[in-house]
C-alpha cells in the first residue's frame, strides 16, 4: 500500500478489506478526516500506533487478520463507535481501550484472551460486547459498570466463576455463558430484569439459584449439558419464570435419562460456542434438524443412520447428499415440530458435511462423542488441529476426509 494515501486528507472512508495486505502505512494516521477504516479479511500482524491520530474515526473494521496485539494509541480514539477485532490472534487488550468513550460495539470473538482489563468498565457507552471463543477464566467486577450493555456473549471460554456485580447490569437482554466451567452462578443474576436470553449449557452447575425465577422477562433458558439433579421448585409452582413461555433447554442432566441424541447436541453445541463460523452457520433460534451440515438419524435398531435432517437424505452406505423426496420433507417437517413443541430429544449425528466452510480453529475433542457418526467431511477449510485419533475410538466412523486444509 502506498504511503501516499496518507496524504488524502479529506478522505471520509477508505476500504481495503478482504485483500493480502501485510502491513499498512504509518501515513494513514494523517488521514484526519477519516470516519470509516475498514481493513478485516487481511493479513495483518500488526498495525501501526499512528492509527491513534485519527481522531474523527467513528468505525473501525480489523477483525480476520492475525493480530497477536494492537496498539494503546487506539484508546485515543474518543470517536470511535464500532470496533472489530474478532477472530485474530491476541492474547490481551490495552487498558488504554477503557478511555473510548463513545464506543457501543465491541467484538473480540475468537481471540486468546486470557484476561481483561479492569478499564473495561469505563465503557459505559457499550451496548455489545463479544468476547466468545476466547481463554477467559475469569471477570473483573468493573464490568458491572457497563450500565448501557444489552448483549454480553462469553460462551466458549474458561470461566470457573462470575463477578456478582454483573447482576447490576440494568438494561442487559442476553448473556451468553455456555460451554464455560462454571460451577455455580451468582443469585444476583436474577435482578436482571430486562434479560430475555440465558445461555448456561455446557458447564458444570450442579444448582441454579431459585432468584433466576424472578426473571420475568426471560424467553430462553439454557441449562443443558450440566450435572443438575433439580431446579428450584418455586420455578414450577407459582414462580414469576412462566414456563409455557419461557423455552427451558434441561437436556443432559442428572435429572433427565441420557440418551445418546442428548451427548450428540452437547457436542455440537460446544463446537458451536468455540468456532465462530459455525455461529454464523447454525442459527440457535432454529432445531438443530435445520442445522446446515448436519444429518440426524434415528439411534438404535435398523434405522439407525437414516437420514432425517432437512440437509439432504442419506445413509452410511451412500453418504452423499440428495434432495429429499416429497414424504421424506414431510418426514422432516413432523420431527422438526415434534420437537419444537413437544421438547423431544434429537436421535443422533450420523453425518457431518461441512466441506469448504472457512472454519477455524480446533475440532473439539467432543466429536468423539458422536458414536452413531458414519461420514465426518471437514476438507477445504482452515482447521488447526483435530483431537488424537482415540476420540474416535467409541464413534462407528466409516468415512473420514479432513484434507486441504
Amino acid at each position: 500500500m502506498p504511503a501516499e494515501l496518507g496524504e488524502l486528507t479529506a478522505l471520509k472512508l477508505l476500504d481495503l478489506a478482504d485483500n493480502r495486505l501485510t502491513s499498512v502505512p504509518a501515513a494513514l494516521g494523517g488521514l484526519t478526516a477519516l470516519t470509516g477504516l475498514y481493513l478485516d479479511g487481511n493479513q495483518l500482524t500488526s498495525v501501526s500506533a499512528s492509527l491513534g491520530a485519527l481522531t474523527a474515526l467513528e468505525t473501525l473494521w480489523l477483525d480476520r487478520n492475525q493480530l497477536t496485539s494492537v496498539p494503546a494509541a487506539l484508546g485515543g480514539l474518543t470517536a470511535l463507535t464500532v470496533l472489530q477485532l474478532d477472530r485474530n490472534q491476541l492474547t490481551s487488550v490495552p487498558a488504554a481501550f477503557g478511555g473510548l468513550a463513545a464506543l457501543t460495539v465491541l467484538d473480540l470473538d475468537g481471540n486468546k484472551l486470557t484476561s481483561l482489563p479492569a478499564e473495561f468498565g469505563r465503557l459505559t457507552a457499550l451496548t455489545s460486547l463479544e468476547l466468545q471463543g476466547n481463554q477467559l477464566t475469569s471477570l473483573p467486577a468493573a464490568l458491572g459498570g457497563l450500565t448501557a450493555l444489552t448483549g454480553l456473549r462469553l460462551g466458549g471460554n474458561q470461566l470457573t466463576s462470575l463477578p456478582t456485580e454483573l447482576g447490576r447490569l440494568a438494561v442487559l437482554e442476553v448473556l451468553h455463558l455456555g460451554g464455560n466451567q462454571l460451577t455455580s452462578v451468582p443469585a444476583e443474576l436474577g435482578n436482571l430484569a430486562a434479560l430475555t436470553s440465558l445461555e448456561l449449557h455446557g458447564n458444570r452447575l450442579t444448582s441454579v439459584p431459585a432468584s433466576l425465577g424472578r426473571l420475568t422477562a426471560l424467553t430462553g433458558l439454557r441449562l443443558s449439558g450440566n450435572q443438575l439433579t433439580s431446579v428450584p421448585a418455586t420455578w414450577k409452582e407459582g414462580g414469576a419464570l412462566a414456563w409455557n413461555v419461557c423455552d427451558i433447554d434441561l437436556d443432559v442432566n442428572g435429572m433427565l435419562t441420557q440418551t445418546r441424541g442428548d451427548d450428540d447436541c452437547a457436542a455440537l453445541r460446544a463446537w458451536r460456542a468455540k468456532c465462530p463460523e459455525l455461529r454464523e452457520l447454525w442459527d440457535e433460534s432454529e432445531p438443530m434438524t435445520a442445522w446446515q451440515g448436519i444429518a440426524f438419524g434415528e439411534a438404535g435398531g435398523a434405522d439407525e443412520g437414516r437420514v432425517v435432517g432437512p440437509g439432504g437424505y442419506c445413509s452410511p452406505s451412500h453418504p452423499m447428499h440428495r434432495e429429499p423426496s416429497f414424504l421424506e420433507i414431510l418426514e422432516i417437517i413432523a420431527i422438526s415440530m415434534t420437537w419444537r413443541t413437544m421438547g423431544a430429544r434429537p436421535s443422533v449425528v450420523v453425518n457431518v458435511d461441512l466441506q469448504t466452510r472457512g472454519l477455524t480453529g480446533d475440532v473439539p475433542a467432543e466429536l468423539g462423542r458422536l458414536t452413531a457418526l458414519t461420514g465426518l467431511y471437514l476438507h477445504g477449510n482452515q482447521l488447526t488441529s483435530v483431537p488424537a485419533a482415540g476420540a474416535y475410538t467409541h464413534s462407528s466412523t466409516s468415512q473420514l476426509n479432513l484434507s486441504h486444509w
